[in-house]
Formats: structure tokens, C-alpha cells, sequence
């Protein structure tokens, strides 16, 4: 999923290169991030809260960690509290699967 947005928003087959750690240093395309913003991350939380399905989520954490590998922390950054807190609700089992 990563790899298809950065190649629909850049129009390019060039690997994004990111450095380690927060404060993000390299950021990725200003239209990557909106989407990830305004849709991909939406619809995760969405789906952490509402789920009853351990595959669903489980397939979203495996979406979520490709898009770590691929973009680095400026995947996560604007949403890091938000996804600490939905770790330790699932590392706490108590969400709903």
C-alpha cells in the first residue's frame, strides 16, 4: 500500500529515502501525508475502535508497519500519540477482538 501511494502521489519508482528518529527529518510529499491524514489513518482508528475481527486488525498493524518501513517516522509522526494509545488498548486486550 505504501509503495503504491508514493508511486501515484511522485510518479516515480525511486525508493524514499528517510532517516531514524523524531523530529522527522526528511518529510514525505505534502500529498502523501494529506492522504495518510485525511484517509489512511481515519480509517485505521476506525477500524481499532469497531473491529471485532482479529485478521482485519491484524492486517492493518502489517499495513501500518509497511508504511514505517517505506516512509520512515513521517508515516506516524502527526499520529503518534493517537497510535501509542491504540497499542496499549491491544497489548491490554481490551478492544473489541
Amino acid at each position: 500500500m505504501a509503495v503504491g501511494l508514493l508511486r501515484h502521489f511522485t510518479q516515480t519508482e525511486d525508493k524514499f529515502k528517510w532517516e531514524k528518529g523524531l523530529p522527522v527529518k526528511i518529510q514525505v510529499p505534502l500529498e502523501v501525508t494529506a492522504f495518510l491524514d485525511q484517509v489512511i489513518f481515519p480509517h485505521f482508528f476506525n477500524l481499532f475502535d469497531t473491529e471485532e475481527s482479529k485478521e482485519v486488525i491484524e492486517k492493518t498493524l502489517e499495513c501500518l508497519r509497511e508504511m514505517c518501513e517505506v516512509f520512515g517516522p513521517s508515516a506516524i509522526a502527526n499520529h503518534s500519540d493517537k497510535l501509542v494509545e491504540v497499542m496499549l488498548t491491544l497489548l491490554d486486550k481490551r478492544t473489541r477482538c
